[in-house]
């Protein structure tokens, strides 16, 4: 049966007002800026603090300051999800020994055409949520070959992490309201009933520095992680010749920029990660021509006792 006049005549609330949607005005061509991943997260994170400052001073409307909160938090987020991409995509174009291990990796069809060969590693976390519980440290194991220990430093910034990804589902799904799922996560109580994010300053900051936690871990174990593995599998040999211009090409990927600008802390140089490189192959050397020394002395000889050829 279909429905009455009568009813559908009813009018509960304003019409809905339709035009056409234009969606190509809502984008724009761009390009990956020439900042590396650490330094485009820091200066997204100096902007979304510098909005976060604004709730909390009374110069604003305090129904629009809970609005300007989440979207703070929100952004933090987005910011550090888009960080694990670029990181992935630019760690793969760098060293050839990870993008062999991603070499299996499926890609949509069409992002052959959308990215153009020369940038197809940005496709490789195009199904990639890393909002989603686990998704942090599986891309670590999987993708660069990096295994998370329990009770690390690196542990903690993903539990820290995935704790504000709930709160993200919460503002992005239902405006704050927190679910029973949600509210799982956090241990809350049974019979709690309704709740709801709230967000002030403390709570923006703290955020915040959650997000940096793990970027600035992530760099650092991967930026390590590759260093290690180019000394160990012969990529890095200990002359300046052979090593300044991949060593260089390192640096632009891992090394901050903005953090010794800022003095939050001094980084290392091309010519400390020349030094490093010589030491450490030095080392190396010095305990594989140990290791082949007493494997020559504890390997008898023995004498053949094959039956003489036919003549």
């Amino acid at each position: 049966m279909s429905r009455h006049k009568d009813v559908d005549s009813l009018t509960f609330n304003a019409p809905a007002r339709f035009s056409a949607v234009e969606w190509a005005s809502f984008l724009q061509r761009s390009q990956v800026n020439d900042l590396n991943p650490i330094d485009e997260f820091s200066s997204t994170h100096v902007g979304l603090t510098a909005l976060g400052g604004l709730v909390g001073q009374g110069t604003i409307r305090s129904e629009l300051e809970e609005l300007l909160a989440g979207q703070v938090v929100l952004g933090y987020v987005s910011a550090t999800e888009l960080f694990m991409r670029r990181l992935l995509a630019k760690s793969v174009r760098l060293c050839p020994n990870l993008r062999k291990r991603n070499s299996a990796v499926q890609i949509p069809f069409g992002a052959l055409d959308f990215y153009q060969r020369e940038d197809i590693e940005h496709a490789l976390t195009e199904r990639v949520s890393f909002s989603e519980p686990g998704k942090v440290a599986n891309v670590l194991r999987e993708r660069f070959g990096i295994a998370v220990k329990p009770n690390s430093s690196m542990s903690t910034a993903i539990a820290d992490f995935e704790g504000l990804c709930q709160l993200r589902h919460s503002l992005v799904h239902s405006r704050g309201v927190v679910n029973s799922m949600n509210a799982e996560q956090f241990e809350l109580p049974q019979g709690r009933g309704h709740c709801v994010v709230t967000l002030d300053r403390s709570e923006i900051a703290a955020a915040g520095s959650i997000c940096m936690n793990l970027v600035r871990e992530v760099n650092n174990e991967v930026g390590k992680s590759v260093l290690w593995d180019w000394l160990t599998t012969g990529l890095l040999r200990g002359t300046k010749r052979v090593d300044s211009p991949k060593l260089s090409k390192f640096v632009k990927v891992f090394v901050s920029a903005s953090d010794p600008q800022e003095r939050r802390v001094s980084v290392c140089s091309l010519q400390d990660l020349l030094d490093t490189t010589q030491a450490v192959i030095g080392v190396l050397a010095t305990s594989s021509a140990g290791i082949d020394k007493r494997s020559s002395k504890s390997v008898p000889v023995v004498k053949s006792t094959a039956m003489p050829a036919p003549d």
